[in-house]
């Protein structure tokens, strides 16, 4: 609601604005005839009527009154205008400046922590549910049968089409190149036809300017020098001629004007040099070194910085793509380690089993297909090893190439600054030289032509002496200018924030993938602890099972033992009933007594045995 309320009012704040815009240019113009308007103009009534009116009463109030109004109004809008595109510029180069680099440096950090996550969480996923699609489309059901026909259908379709676009290419990719040779052709042409008009409207231009120059100067006198009190105004309407000094022998100027070559002079005289004064000449002529050795020492510093800024792109543009592939190179051998440890991981949760020909263990993963070897905690340790080392080595790599790509920079820095001071001192030793002994020759002929330029002559030494230590002076300041390497700078700053991107990312996914290592390595360890638990009790079972029947067995024997002493102690019994003769039954008794102690004697023995076995077991289980 509030944003409905806002965008209203923003609506009718935009329209008031161009009404009032459009209003000051109407209200701000010099005069406003009616009559002149298109379709106002042509009415009778309007022309008679209303245009008279409109001039006597209200043309003189808009004048007086709304009108410096409205252009009040239009400066405050210019200047308004002025102030927005100037804070629109300046806030598009702080967003550049600040902003874009931030951005661009969080977008590499989320790109690689996309592509992290992406191999981490949701690769494994992916693979896990293709290698199950792949076998439910395997097995035999009908809505499986049927999804693999409808696949089998569409790609067989989708070959089709594919091959008859490809056939289609073939059969019109003649026809449209030459069609579209053809259309550059006339292109050409065209852009010939345009050219050479164009040339030839630029030359009848040029001939009829040169026609009206011709015609103006017939009526005027060609000046050939001007004095050094001329005016500034003067002396511009001969910048174009041509003036040739004579300085072998006699110190001559002589000035040409371009209309001169061309159309031959009627005067007499037209080849008679004309003397001129000596101390116009010297005064031209210093001025005129004056003016080479200071455009010198400015352009020095532009040129030595247009050479480094060729050699600086040259070596940015080779180094770029270069660096470029090895980071990315190094990128999918990382990856490529990732996926070994990730294959390495799922492997550990494996199957054992036994084969029947050779009794050798066979492991087997998730999918059923047979592990080349083993994973163990070394092999894994193995596989970390070689990913870090990898990663360190490949970061040395980029490392050193970046070294050696400095060291060129700074090589190729230091010979062109040496070669522009060599030009430049040549230059220096050779415009001194010359001119040293141009003034020289200068005092001399001034002398021997009674000429009084001493204090001229002395302020122009004063002059060349200056200029001389500006030449020393810009010297120095080419072998102390610094080179503008920002670009270079930007560069060794990205690949360097790459390099640790690329470490950074690479030391905590191997830590993730460690951790899920070790977790693997847990939960394998905890099942096969579990296992052998599991087996040690069920053979503890079985052994307590097997001792109890043992101990069955002896009592049962035991019992049988005691039996039949039973019977033969019945069996004296009734045998010692029979007989009559006290003797006898003095004998029988002790004969029983003798059983009697023989069988307890034994029954004893037996219960000594029981008891030392019973302790025996005890303290078994409780050393287990």
């Amino acid at each position: 609601m509030i944003f409905a309320r806002f965008w209203q009012s923003l609506r009718l704040v935009c329209a008031l604005l161009v009404a009032i815009h459009f209003s000051a240019s109407i209200l701000g113009t010099q005069s406003i005839d009616l009559c002149s308007t298109p379709i106002l103009g042509q009415t009778q009534w309007v022309e008679q009527s209303v245009c008279p009116w409109w001039s006597t009463h209200v043309e003189p109030h808009r004048r007086e009154f709304a009108r410096p109004l409205a252009l009040q109004w239009q400066i405050k809008e210019e200047a308004l205008k002025c102030r927005v595109e100037s804070a629109s510029q300046m806030l598009t180069t702080a967003g550049k400046a600040h902003v874009l680099p931030f951005i661009n440096k969080w977008q590499q950090v989320a790109r690689i922590k996309s592509q992290l996550y992406y191999n981490v969480y949701v690769l494994p996923h992916v693979k896990h549910a293709n290698y199950e699609f792949q076998l439910w489309l395997r097995s035999d059901g009908a809505v499986a049968r049927y999804t693999a026909h409808t696949i089998k259908c569409i790609s067989s379709l989708f070959h089709q089409v594919m091959a008859q676009v490809g056939r289609l290419w073939k059969l019109s990719h003649p026809y449209l190149s030459s069609e579209a040779k053809c259309v550059k052709a006339r292109l050409f042409k065209m852009a010939a036809c345009l050219k050479k008009h164009r040339l030839l409207v630029q030359e009848r231009v040029s001939r009829h300017l040169n026609a009206t120059d011709r015609s103006v100067e017939t009526s005027k006198d060609v000046p050939y020098y001007e004095s050094e009190n001329a005016d500034d105004e003067e002396q511009d309407e001969f910048d174009d001629d041509e003036t040739l000094y004579l300085t072998s022998t006699i110190i001559e100027t002589v000035t040409i004007s371009d209309n001169e070559v061309a159309t031959p002079s009627s005067t007499a005289n037209s080849d008679t040099d004309l003397e001129v004064p000596l101390r116009d000449l010297v005064q031209d002529e210093f001025q005129a070194w004056s003016n080479t050795v200071a455009q010198k020492a400015l352009n020095s510093e532009g040129q030595l910085d247009q050479d480094i800024e060729e050699i600086k792109t040259g070596k940015l543009n080779d180094i770029r793509p270069r660096i470029t592939a090895l980071l990315r190179e190094i990128s999918n051998a990382t990856q490529q380690h990732y996926r070994a440890i990730n294959k390495a991981i799922l492997d550990v949760n494996c199957t054992a089993e036994v084969d029947p020909k050779t009794g050798e263990s066979l492991f087997f993963n998730r999918e059923g297909t047979q592990l080349r070897n083993y994973v163990t905690r070394p092999l894994m340790r193995e596989y970390f090893s070689q990913a870090h080392a990898y990663v360190d080595d490949a970061l040395e790599r980029v490392r050193d190439m970046l070294e050696i790509f400095v060291g060129d920079v700074n090589t190729d820095l230091d010979q062109l600054r040496q070669e522009h001071l060599e030009v430049y001192e040549e230059w220096g030793d050779v415009m001194v030289s010359e001119w040293s002994k141009r003034m020289a020759y200068v005092d001399v002929v001034a002398a021997m032509e009674s000429e009084d330029l001493s204090q001229r002559q002395h302020d122009n030494w004063k002059q060349f002496l200056r200029l001389k230590k500006q030449v020393i002076f810009t010297r120095d300041a080419l072998m102390r200018h610094p080179a503008d390497l920002q670009d270079v700078e930007k560069f060794l700053k990205e690949i360097q924030f790459t390099l640790k991107a690329i470490q950074r990312e690479a030391g905590e996914y191997l830590f993730i993938l460690r951790s899920k290592a070790n977790l693997a390595f847990q939960a394998r360890e905890d099942l096969e602890k579990q296992k052998l638990l599991e087996q040690m009790e069920r053979e503890r079972r079985e052994q307590e099972e097997l001792e109890r029947q043992e101990r069955e067995e002896r009592l049962r024997r035991e019992q049988e033992d005691l039996e039949k002493f039973q019977d033969m102690y019945d069996s004296l019994d009734e045998e010692s009933r029979e007989i009559d003769d006290d003797e006898e039954n003095a004998q029988l008794l002790e004969h029983e007594k003798a059983q009697r102690a023989a069988l307890e004697k034994l029954e004893s023995e037996q219960r000594e045995i029981m008891a030392r076995e019973q302790r025996q077991d005890e303290e078994s289980h409780l050393s287990e």
